[in-house]
């Protein structure tokens, strides 16, 4: 493979929590492509390459994490764009879908139904590959703790005179098993206002467990929106490298949802006052780049990032 790493303009160093994360990344993706520990270990050393300083202005985390899943593909001997992880993806959304009739009776029981579903839908953004072991996760205890906790910031009230008005949406999804609990916003979405058109984007080609178009159609989110590939390869939503398609919905949609720290990162710059992130702040870089405490989840209005 040829190392187009160091051809451009360079940053200063990876911060070291993101070189540790996509290292991470890394032995995972090699280990469930079933590859050997030793070409698990040539994964690695790749990566820890390819994260060498100098490194390329062009070259976000979310670029190397498709070099990986390239990389390991064509290691295993797999087809292009193979889904590594089909398996971990249907299984986190058959846990999440245990869930599905039990949040929807608190979201309709709710003081606020629109107020509980973001806050469902924010839950949903624990369910992630790339930050954590798939193995290793609970998710029944994960969201007994989330959809307890108090979120950071709530910019829920810009949020509501938006959608009041609002014809169309565009909600920019990010994880599989996540995007079962982001149908229950789209429903109580559509509950509340039955003429908004809901266009739900995904990836174009798997990376981690970031959903695809196949993976929404298998837990039924064309029920309640349309749904489209956004024509991104990467585990975030960089609109140079979206599709024309997708970028004229970003930027003609009277409101916009973006779900989890990979399109937050990659569309932090472009957002205004239309665009609402929902997340969970997982990492000390996003909490430094977000201005917000690390664990918490969050619902912030675009406009608030713009310098």
């Amino acid at each position: 493979m040829v190392d187009v790493l160091t051809t451009e303009e360079t940053l200063p160093e990876m911060p070291l929590e993101c070189r540790s994360c996509i290292l991470g990344q890394a032995m995972r993706t090699a280990r469930e492509a079933g590859l050997s520990e030793s070409e698990q270990s040539d994964i690695v050393q790749q990566t820890a390459k390819w994260m060498s300083y100098p490194y390329p202005r062009s070259r976000s985390t979310l670029h190397l994490g498709r070099l990986i899943a390239d990389h390991v593909v064509a290691r295993a001997r797999l087809q292009k764009d193979f889904d590594i992880y089909h398996e971990p993806k249907a299984l986190s959304n058959r846990l999440a879908q245990t869930h599905t009739d039990r949040l929807r009776e608190s979201i309709l029981e709710s003081e606020s139904p629109l107020a509980m579903a973001i806050r469902v839908a924010a839950a949903g953004n624990v369910i992630d590959f790339g930050a954590k072991d798939h193995a290793s996760m609970d998710i029944e205890s994960e969201l007994r703790v989330v959809t307890s906790q108090p979120f950071e910031r709530f910019d829920i009230e810009p949020f509501q005179k938006r959608l009041a008005t609002a014809n169309t949406l565009l909600y920019i999804c990010d994880n599989a098993g996540e995007i079962v609990f982001d149908a229950l916003l789209m429903e109580t979405l559509r509950r509340l206002r039955p003429e908004l058109e809901i266009h739900a984007a995904f990836r174009s080609a798997p990376i981690l467990n970031d959903a695809t178009v196949q993976d929404a159609l298998a837990v039924g989110i064309d029920n309640w929106a349309e749904v489209f590939s956004s024509g991104s390869r990467l585990a975030g939503s960089k609109l140079d490298e979206c599709s024309v398609d997708f970028r004229l919905r970003f930027s003609s949609s009277d409101l916009v949802i973006s779900k989890g720290q990979g399109n937050l990162s990659s569309l932090i710059d472009d957002a205004d006052e239309r665009v609402f992130f929902v997340f969970r702040t997982k990492c000390a870089p996003t909490a430094r780049r977000s201005g917000t405490a690390l664990g918490n989840l969050q619902l912030i209005q675009g406009m608030h990032f713009q310098r």
